[in-house]
Parts: C-alpha cells; structure tokens; sequence
C-alpha cells in the first residue's frame, strides 16, 4: 500500500493498487495527473469543451467505482484513455442525434510565436481552423487514432491497447486516417 508519504513519486499502477483498497489521497493524485490530459483528449474528440468536461468527469467517476476491474500488471494510462474513448463515443452518438455535434472550432493550439509578423499569425490560424475542420471530418474512430499519435504522441501499442487491436491493425488503421486527413487537406498541403 501507497502511504501518504509516497503519493507524488508512486507509480500510477501503484496510486490504482492503494485506491482499490480504499484511499481517496490515490484518488486524487491520479486526478491531478491525469485531469487535463482527459479533458484535451476528449475535446479535440468532441469539439465541444462542455462536452469534454462532462466526459472528463465520467471517466473519472468511472476509474473510482470500477477501481476493481483494472487488472494487475495493466497500464493505467491506456486503461484510462480506453474509459475515455468510449465515453466520447457514447457523447458523440448523443451529440450528433440532437445535432450539436460541432467542429473543433473551440481546440486551441501552440500560439504563433511573438516575434512572427502578423500575417504569418492569420496565415496559422487560418491552417489550424483548417486541420481541425478536417479531423472533425473524419469518423471518430480515425480521429481517435490521429489524437492519440499526433497530438498525444502515443506509441502504437498503447494505441493498439486502448482500440483493443493489434499493433499491426493499430498502424494499418492510423494509416488510413492520415491519408484520408491528407485527402480533405490536399489543398492546404499543396500550397
């Protein structure tokens, strides 16, 4: 068991262990760990940072009352990510049934250095509103994997295990997402 003490150096596995076995500080170091980095997935996801807070706050909810069903020797990072996934799959399906499924016109990127001259900054922004208008295009499953390689900088076999797949079909699918997200860019990369 984690004492107090030992919180911020554990290991998320560890912070899991002692939170199954009834310690709410585990709980909320996993939290803070972890918080941010589900909310980002899920809104570059969602499109919709309402959306993503909602989701965020589910897989959470989900990690503490379902602490029982993370196995031994499991990664919790991708245990995570999987709970979160689904749930903005779940949220996706909600959303686009009443119609509010949204671009990510809300995701914010790496601003513009402040030395660029204005134009370049237009220029940038008018790049990133385009590449989030075609991720957005893409089915969630695709955007799932583009998220979690481009912007999470997840290695395929952490992907693979989220997706439940293998690292083969992880790599093939990603794959695919690239050249159809190069196909609704063509344009943009051409110029």
């Amino acid at each position: 068991m984690v004492t107090t003490n030992e919180i911020p150096m554990a290991s998320d596995e560890a912070l899991m262990e002692a939170l199954c076995a009834g310690d709410d500080a585990a709980f909320d170091a996993l939290l803070r760990r972890y918080r941010t980095r589900v909310l980002n997935f899920a809104h570059r996801l969602l499109g919709d940072r309402d959306a993503a807070e909602d989701v965020a706050q589910q897989t959470f909810v989900q990690v503490y009352t379902r602490c029982q069903t993370f196995r031994t020797g499991q990664r919790f990072s991708t245990w995570l990510y999987a709970i979160a996934k689904n749930l903005c799959r779940k949220e996706a399906r909600r959303l686009a049934r009443r119609g509010d499924f949204l671009p990510l016109a809300e995701v914010t990127d790496e601003p513009a250095p402040p030395h660029f001259q204005p134009e370049v900054r237009v220029e940038q922004r008018e790049r990133i509103r385009r590449v989030r208008e075609a991720l957005a295009q893409l089915p969630l499953a695709q955007r799932t994997l583009i998220v979690l390689y481009e912007y999470e900088g997840w290695p395929h076999a952490d992907i693979a295990a989220v997706l439940g797949c293998s690292v083969t079909a992880c790599k093939v699918r990603l794959h695919r997402a690239r050249q159809r997200l190069r196909t609704l860019l063509a344009d943009l990369l051409e110029a």
